[in-house]
């Protein structure tokens, strides 16, 4: 099964353009750098090192 980026347009209120309305998004599709990690890593490695804090005090 394929996973999509969607957009979806919609009218604005004052009728003379186009808002966009994003749906949800996932974590794995959202780049938080520029080598490529994903929102989902960058979660991952927050709770790792929040653990081994926790776990050293």
């Amino acid at each position: 099964m394929a996973t999509y980026n969607t957009v979806i347009k919609k009218r604005n209120a004052t009728n003379n353009g186009w808002d966009s309305v994003l749906p949800i998004t996932t974590a794995e599709n959202v780049l938080v750098n520029s080598e490529g990690d994903t929102l989902a890593t960058h979660f991952a490695e927050s709770a790792t090192l929040l653990d081994l804090t926790n776990t050293n005090n």
